[in-house]
């Protein structure tokens, strides 16, 4: 998916986690039921976790801000 592979390279270029951006267009105009606000923070959350996890991304998971 896209908007997964964006979400992991926004987090390795940043350093940051993705939670919280915009639901990308192609998401949104992709009119599937599924992929609401939820999915979307689903796939957020899946990124984070991947990139903290993949120790040569070299990004830590104490970057996140807690909301």
């Amino acid at each position: 998916m896209e908007a997964l592979n964006a979400y992991m390279h926004f987090a390795v270029l940043y350093g940051q986690s993705p939670v919280d951006l915009p639901m990308p267009s192609k998401l949104k105009n992709a009119k599937r039921e599924a992929w609401d606000d939820k999915f979307n923070r689903s796939l957020q959350e899946l990124a984070w976790d991947t990139v903290t996890k993949y120790p040569n991304s070299l990004v830590k998971a104490a970057n996140v801000t807690e909301k």
